[in-house]
C-alpha cells in the first residue's frame, strides 16, 4: 500500500487515537524510553503516539532524538516528514521525504516515500503537481514490477480528476446534476479517471508476486473509487453497478478491507443521491476513513443533527494520520463552504 500501517500499531502501542491520548499511555511510552535509552525504537514509538494526539512539536523532538541515536533510522525520518505535512509545512515535508528516500533500504519503501511526498502537493492544493508526481511514482513502480504501488498511484491520479474540493465529497458536479442524462451528452463528458482506473486494474491483473487476497483487497479499493467517481459525476446507475460488485465481494469475503470498501462506497453514493438517513449507518462502519468521516458529518448535518455533525467534523479534522483521504479533506473547515482549488487539466 502507499501508506504503511501506523508504526505505533506495529510496535503494539495500538491505543493511540486521533486527536488524544488514552489515559496512561503517555506515561507508559515515557517509561519505555527510560528502559531503553540507547535504542531508537522507543523514541520513535513515543513520537508516533504524540503525533497522533496532535502534539506535533513534541513528536518532532522525539523523532529527532531517535535519529540522534541512529542517524539511519528510516522510521523516524519518515515520521518527521509525516509530522511536517500534518503541520501544513509541505515544502519542508518534501525535503524530509527526500531524506527518507535516501535512507530507504528497498525499492518498495523508497516508492512509498515518494508517494507520501506526492500528497504534499494535494495538501497545497497543487493538483497538477500532484498528478505529475503520482505519474512518476506509477512509472517507477512499473519498471520495478511493483504492481500494487503502480495500481495505487493510478488510482490516486484518477481521484484527482473528480475530487479537488471538500464539496466534491458530498455534492455532484454542477454540470452533471441529473440522474438520467441523454446518452449523447453523457458521452461528451470527459472522464480521464475511467482510463486511469482501467490502467490500475490492468496493473493488478499483470501482477505475479502478490497473493490473491491482496489482489482482491486492492481490487475492492479500485471498485470503490469507480463507485465514488460515478456518484460524483451523477451517473448513479454506473455507481450502483460498482456498489453491487462490492456487495458481492463483501458477502463472499471476511476481509476488513473489502467490508470497509463496500460500506464506504455505498455510503458515499447515498450521500451524492441525497439519501442521508440511509448513508449514516454505512458510513459509521467505515469510521477509520477521513472521506467517510467527512461525509458522515455532512449527512448528520443534513438530518438536522447539528451537534452530532460538529462532533463528527471535529473527528475528521483531528485525523492525525497522513492517509490519502486525510490529505484531500484537510484543510476543510466548514461543511457548507466549498474550498477553492487549482484543478488538474482535464
Amino acid at each position: 500500500m502507499l501508506i504503511s500501517p501506523p508504526r505505533c500499531e506495529r510496535s503494539g502501542l495500538h491505543l493511540c487515537l486521533p486527536g488524544r491520548l488514552q489515559p496512561g499511555l503517555d506515561r507508559h511510552a515515557a517509561h519505555y524510553v527510560e528502559l531503553l535509552p540507547n535504542e531508537p525504537n522507543p523514541q520513535d514509538s513515543y513520537a508516533e503516539i504524540l503525533r497522533m494526539a496532535g502534539r506535533y512539536d513534541d513528536a518532532l523532538e522525539h523523532y529527532r532524538l531517535a535519529l540522534h541515536i541512529d542517524p539511519n533510522f528510516h522510521s523516524s525520518q519518515i515520521g518527521i516528514a509525516d509530522t511536517d505535512t500534518l503541520m501544513g509545512q509541505q515544502k519542508r515535508a518534501r525535503k524530509e521525504y527526500f531524506s527518507a528516500r535516501v535512507l530507504a533500504t528497498d525499492k518498495v519503501t523508497e516508492l512509498q516515500d515518494s508517494a507520501q511526498s506526492a500528497f504534499t502537493y494535494v495538501r497545497d492544493r497543487d493538483f497538477l503537481g500532484a498528478d505529475q508526481a503520482f505519474e512518476g511514482v506509477a512509472q517507477q513502480a512499473r519498471r520495478a514490477t511493483l504492481s500494487i504501488i503502480e495500481a495505487e498511484s493510478w488510482r490516486m491520479r484518477a481521484r484527482l480528476q473528480f475530487i479537488t474540493t471538500s464539496a466534491d465529497l458530498v455534492e455532484i458536479g454542477i454540470s452533471h446534476t441529473g440522474k438520467h442524462f441523454p446518452f449523447i451528452y453523457k458521452k461528451r463528458i470527459q472522464r480521464p479517471e475511467v482510463e486511469y482506473l482501467a490502467r490500475a486494474d490492468q496493473a493488478l491483473k499483470d501482477a505475479k508476486a502478490i497473493s490473491e487476497s491482496d489482489r482482491q483487497d486492492e481490487h475492492a479499493l479500485l471498485v470503490r473509487e469507480r463507485a465514488e467517481a460515478a456518484g460524483r459525476r451523477g451517473f448513479f446507475a454506473e455507481a450502483d453497478e460498482a456498489v453491487a460488485e462490492l456487495e458481492t465481494m463483501a458477502s463472499d469475503s471476511p476481509s476488513s478491507a473489502i467490508q470497509h470498501a463496500f460500506n464506504g462506497a455505498k455510503g458515499a453514493v447515498l450521500v451524492y443521491e441525497g439519501k442521508y438517513d440511509q448513508a449514516v449507518p454505512l458510513l459509521e462502519r467505515d469510521d477509520d476513513n477521513a472521506f467517510s468521516l467527512f461525509r458522515l458529518a455532512y449527512a448528520s448535518q443534513k438530518t438536522v443533527k447539528s451537534q452530532l455533525a460538529q462532533a463528527r467534523l471535529a473527528a475528521a479534522m483531528a485525523f492525525n494520520q497522513p492517509t490519502p483521504e486525510q490529505a484531500f479533506v484537510v484543510p476543510a473547515v466548514d461543511l457548507g463552504i466549498p474550498s477553492k482549488a487549482t484543478a488538474v487539466r482535464r
